[in-house]
């Protein structure tokens, strides 16, 4: 290889790398289109292993999906889903959940929540921890979740079980 090509392949592999690494911090300085908000949990009863995560992701881009959270107050953090078939609650396991482009997702009680299993300690009335939201496409953001007794205007409470009394005493 001549020194002429030789000196052609030096300049175009700076070139090509610097346009690399002003794309990426580019690209990292651009305002986030995902921002969570309202986060919070209930304050456990008891010695009780679960608790109950909420929050608002608001979405000013493109539909993304929410894959996963991470919390070290628990084993594991997972979502779940609540509906009432008549006077029976059902809640299962959701594997993600999608955010709509220019709209918002809600966590709230009555539906979709956070599930902490295996908590590490109580969650406590005042206290906070760190949680970090997976995204498909926002990436990873870290949020810091309040533990705390909402008002019951502010979250709508489950229906009423019915009476138990007598059940099992046959």
């Amino acid at each position: 290889m001549s020194k002429r090509m030789l000196k052609w392949l030096m300049v175009f592999t700076i070139l090509l790398t610097a346009g690399a690494a002003i794309a990426t911090v580019s690209r990292a300085e651009e305002p986030a289109n995902v921002t969570i908000k309202d986060l919070w949990a209930r304050p456990s009863i008891g010695n009780s292993q679960v608790g109950a995560g909420y929050f608002t992701v608001e979405n000013k881009g493109e539909a993304d999906v929410l894959l996963a959270v991470e919390a070290d107050v628990s084993k594991k953090a997972e979502f779940h889903t609540m509906s009432m078939n008549g006077l029976v609650m059902k809640m299962r396991r959701i594997d993600n959940a999608p955010v709509p482009a220019n709209g918002t997702l809600t966590f709230a009680p009555g539906g979709n929540h956070i599930m902490f299993v295996g908590l590490n300690k109580p969650l406590v009335e005042g206290e906070s921890f760190p949680v970090t939201f997976v995204f498909e496409k926002a990436g990873r953001i870290a949020a810091t979740m309040k533990v705390e007794t909402r008002k019951a205007a502010a979250t709508p409470a489950a229906p009423a079980m019915p009476s138990m009394s007598g059940m099992g005493n046959q």
